[in-house]
């Protein structure tokens, strides 16, 4: 017995239809590279799925301060860190953007005094 199935779902079109991105996609890659050069996004990937989602991913640096504060407030005290933000999502074919949550990593750059 030979069945003929033909899959229906996902957004826009059957699932069969890959090809490449939409037009509606390629708009919101734009906007994402865009805005990327303006804050400094860093390793900005776009892949594309089997059933036509692309996936993008990307990384923010930015110098944070712990500040230690108290009676006897001291800039010299606050202690510097390199905080590392890894950002990614999803674009589906109609142009829906499902953001996941970020991950952050801190590296000590400065230790204050104590």
């Amino acid at each position: 017995m030979v069945m003929n199935l033909q899959y229906f779902g996902g957004r826009g079109a059957s699932s069969k239809i890959v090809g490449t991105r939409t037009a509606q996609q390629s708009a919101k890659m734009n906007n994402i590279t865009r805005v990327g050069k303006k804050d400094g996004y860093k390793n900005l990937k776009f892949t594309m799925d089997k059933d036509g989602v692309i996936n993008y991913s990307f990384e923010t640096t930015r110098i944070v301060t712990k500040v230690h504060g108290g009676k006897m407030i001291d800039p010299s005290k606050d202690d510097v860190y390199e905080r590392t933000e890894y950002n990614s999502g999803k674009i589906f074919k109609d142009g829906l953007i499902k953001r996941n949550k970020s991950t952050k990593s801190e590296r000590l750059v400065k230790k204050g005094r104590r």
